[in-house]
């Protein structure tokens, strides 16, 4: 949850729940730091991005087989 960061406080309303979300399906893992001011590095974008390819493979392949 939110308030697992420590700089939860610089987390937009708006953005809440997706942070919940993400940080809930592994996503985004809870360093104690979201850092939502900052801008994210190549290596942390590609990271997300496999992490969210990953959970989406996932659920596709549970689809499949609950059909």
């Amino acid at each position: 949850t939110i308030v697992l960061f420590d700089d939860r406080d610089m987390i937009s309303d708006w953005a809440a729940d997706s942070i919940v979300y993400c940080t809930a399906v592994g996503i985004i893992e809870n360093s104690g730091m979201l850092r939502p001011r900052d801008k994210a590095s190549r290596a942390e974008a590609a990271v997300t991005i496999v992490r969210l390819h990953e959970l989406l493979l996932a659920q596709d392949e549970y689809a499949r087989l609950r059909a």
